[in-house]
């Protein structure tokens, strides 16, 4: 089986050709995918023909795209979708005090960590950015200030009041912007994981048979399709593909934005009288 690998580094890459045995005229790359990482096609006869999920498992995000007729749709599948929200958390609660503190929730859970930011309407408090850690920081100095809880979206910060270090109370009402995902759970999404099974689905009867292509990058041109492939489908039974070991894993990296997104193109065999809307989701398996 065809299977690809992803590397941190030119040396990593090196370690497992050598490992493997590999000369570089029995590998298809090495290319630089999405997350800016090197990954390679090379020939695999250990690789598993099919993935069972281990301690934990979930669900990718992928979004619908319309097929027009005769046409084909690019669609862009990751580990989960967020989306930016601005929020007004209401007064800070401010007195003529040394030291404030202020307690809230935000309105969304599952919040994506590294994308919290924390102002006030008035702009006299330090602004606030979470460090990835459930840690609330002061944007400038790095002071921690405060703490923030991902799952249930729980701030609780503590202002000091001291003039004479230009450190001043919020008076105004406490904001929030950040970024939210209802799929998967973030806190969930583990830090290494296998894309295991993709599933292509349609709401309409248009589409029954398609054709697949998976790709490390939006650039399709750029590099050759991790996998093709065809399958049927209808409005009721979507198609279900095994990957087994053909997609390489997520790697360590904390940015839930940068954890291996691949896309894929899907073409039905036969063109639909009129343009429909597919999705591509995929499963994963916990590796951690």
């Amino acid at each position: 089986m065809k299977v690809s690998k992803t590397f941190k580094s030119e040396r990593e890459l090196a370690e497992f050709l050598n490992k493997r045995g590999l000369g570089l005229n029995e590998i298809s790359g090495p290319w630089i995918n999405s997350s800016n990482f090197l990954f390679i096609l090379f020939e695999d006869g250990s690789a598993p023909s099919s993935i069972r999920p281990g301690g934990s498992a979930g669900v990718s995000y992928g979004a619908d795209a319309a097929v027009a007729s005769g046409g084909s749709s690019l669609i862009e599948v990751g580990l989960s979708e967020s989306t930016e929200t601005d929020e007004d958390l209401g007064a800070s609660g401010y007195v003529a005090t040394m030291l404030l503190n202020f307690t809230g929730t935000l309105a969304e859970t599952y919040v994506l960590p590294g994308t919290v930011s924390i102002s006030d309407s008035d702009g006299t408090g330090p602004s606030l950015q979470d460090d990835g850690a459930g840690t609330l920081v002061e944007t400038v100095k790095g002071t921690k200030r405060g703490t923030i809880n991902y799952a249930t979206g729980a701030v609780d910060i503590t202002y000091p009041f001291n003039p004479a270090q230009r450190m001043y109370l919020p008076t105004g009402n406490i904001l929030a912007t950040y970024k939210h995902s209802s799929l998967p759970d973030s806190e969930a999404v583990p830090p290494r994981a296998r894309l295991s099974r993709m599933v292509i689905s349609t709401p309409t009867a248009n589409v029954t048979d398609v054709d697949y292509e998976v790709y490390e990058q939006e650039d399709t041109a750029a590099q050759p399709p991790l996998l093709t492939g065809s399958a049927s489908l209808t409005n009721t039974a979507p198609a279900i593909i095994d990957l087994g070991g053909a997609i390489s894993s997520i790697l360590e990296i904390a940015d839930m934005d940068k954890r291996d997104r691949r896309w894929v193109k899907v073409t039905p065999t036969v063109a639909p009288a009129a343009e429909s809307d597919i999705r591509v989701r995929m499963t994963w398996e916990d590796l951690s």
